[in-house]
């Protein structure tokens, strides 16, 4: 690699860790105000309990309770499902709830509200996630791939029907491909669903069904909106399924696009010019077979100086023979 692609890489570098660090500072101060207001809140729903029943339990007591209530929750059992009403018990390990955890860990999008909680269990479950994951990856890269040449076709006709006209440079037309590919991915795996997500949930809003799309189909996954959570189980265990082939599809759609900007002649060269190119296979045959012919050729010059010295000699002999006054000429010189 290069000087210039080196500073490149670590000028890209530190403005990665800035980004971070800047993301980090500015979520914390976003959040932190929130936090202490629900914390806050929390405290006195806590302190008003404890005062309307302290004749009958103490604050270790509750503090006890509420540990293992939160714990509990951590680990996927809410503590909202009583066994008194079983009408609304749900069990974290139906059918439905089993496939959607299932893609979740091979999918890598993890949301985290249901866990393995045998030792068995989570051995299973590093094993399942080796294999999972990896054969995921080439399943979905692999549908992305084979979509990726009709989809390109559609968008050639659709280039040949309403840009080919208008004299665009190479560069502002491979911008409004992408433009378009962008908008109907959008479309297809992001505002589409979260416009059924909001009509299925009922405490979702838009935002928020738009939201957990968004963090699930970029794998971060972080849990805080669930399909058929938080107490709302009433679609059962068919809607958990079809939420799960949703992940799917949106993970080929998000893919594709990606394909697309790979499309771009700009954007894959920057990409490349952080690869240190190695010889091709052609290259370094070439180059072998060049050294093996260059002492063969060193002996070939050495062969051929020989034989012109003695052609040399030969004429000059023949010389002297046709022309013996010169001879005694250059003599008496």
């Amino acid at each position: 690699m290069c000087r210039r692609e080196t500073k490149l890489l670590l000028l890209i570098f530190v403005l990665y860790v800035a980004y971070l660090i800047s993301g980090a500072m500015l979520f914390a101060f976003i959040e932190r105000p929130e936090e202490e207001r629900l914390r806050k809140t929390l405290e006195e729903a806590i302190n008003k309990f404890v005062d309307d029943h302290r004749h009958c339990l103490s604050d270790e007591e509750l503090v006890a309770l509420l540990k293992k209530a939160v714990d509990a929750e951590i680990r996927g059992v809410s503590a909202t499902d009583r066994r008194g009403n079983d009408s609304t018990m749900t069990t974290n390990w139906g059918f439905g709830q089993s496939i959607f955890f299932a893609a979740s860990v091979v999918t890598t999008i993890g949301y985290g509200n249901v866990t393995p909680l045998s030792r068995v269990g989570k051995l299973f479950c590093i094993g399942y996630a080796f294999v999972g994951v990896v054969a995921t990856t080439i399943f979905l890269d692999a549908i992305a791939l084979r979509l990726h040449r009709p989809a390109s076709g559609l968008l050639d006709r659709l280039q040949a029907r309403f840009v080919a006209s208008r004299r665009l440079s190479p560069l502002r037309i491979q911008a409004v491909r992408l433009a378009v590919a962008f908008l109907a991915a959008l479309s297809a795996a992001f505002l589409l669903p979260a416009l059924v997500f909001d009509y299925l949930e009922d405490n979702w809003t838009f935002f928020d069904a738009f939201y957990f799309c968004l963090m699930s189909l970029l794998t971060i996954g972080l849990g805080d909106y669930i399909p058929a959570e938080n107490g709302n189980a009433k679609h059962g265990s068919g809607y958990k399924i079809g939420a799960t082939v949703y992940l799917y599809v949106g993970l080929i759609i998000v893919l594709l696009f990606v394909r697309f900007v790979y499309d771009v002649p700009q954007l894959n060269n920057f990409h490349n010019c952080f690869a240190v190119r190695r010889p091709s296979i052609s290259e370094e045959e070439e180059e072998g077979e060049r050294r093996r012919q260059s002492p063969a050729d060193d002996d070939d010059d050495d062969d051929d100086d020989g034989r012109g010295d003695e052609t040399a000699l030969l004429l000059s002999a023949e010389e002297t023979k046709s022309n013996p006054s010169r001879t005694d000429s250059a003599i008496g010189h």
